[in-house]
């Protein structure tokens, strides 16, 4: 069931990205999200499309796509679009699967001088699942296309108005560490 529930999470940003695509292109990427990858984590996915698109997934040592407790997914698609719009989208697709979600506005930045958002999507329970999950996102509007970097924890299940707590209580500093550690520079 984890297994089906990752995938159904990957698709369903694959179909947000597809969804909400205002115009594209077949285009290398002319840009990289730079971060530095938590002691421990190490690559299991990796795919480059015949769009110039990729994705790369990351677990701790040991985990798989089907029994992670962390992930950071690194996505790029050739498309162009409002970030916060396709945030949006993003939230309405992962709260079909979720019975609590809870997703505060994105603050709106540059990163490497391009427009970037720094998001959140927390759900309490996840259909089907015995746990909740929080994720973090970054998304930056590069000069061909978008790139999102995603990072994902399970936890217990919780309610919505549990939410701040358990955010404070689960962004420690590692997690912290790593989102100070991204940077976003052009090729």
């Amino acid at each position: 069931m984890n297994d089906k529930i990752t995938r159904m999470q990957k698709h369903f940003i694959i179909l947000f990205l597809l969804i909400t695509v205002l115009s594209s292109c077949n285009a290398a990427p002319k840009g990289e999200v730079e971060f530095k990858l938590p002691e421990g984590f190490e690559k299991i996915y990796h795919k480059n499309k015949e769009n110039g698109s990729f994705d790369k997934e990351y677990v701790p040592e040991g985990q798989t796509l089907a029994n992670w407790d962390q992930i950071i997914r690194y996505i790029y698609q050739p498309v162009k679009g409002d970030l916060r719009e396709q945030f949006s989208e993003l939230v309405k697709l992962l709260a079909n699967s979720c019975e609590e979600p809870f997703a505060p506005q994105p603050f709106s930045g540059k990163l490497g001088g391009y427009n970037s958002i720094n998001a959140m999507f927390a759900c309490g329970s996840k259909s089907g699942a015995s746990y909740g999950e929080i994720t973090q996102y970054i998304f930056v509007h590069g000069e061909n296309g978008i790139y999102s970097l995603q990072r994902a924890k399970r936890i217990s299940k919780f309610k919505t108005d549990e939410t701040n707590k358990i955010i404070k209580k689960e962004f420690d500093e590692e997690w912290n560490e790593f989102f100070s550690s991204v940077k976003f520079k052009s090729k």
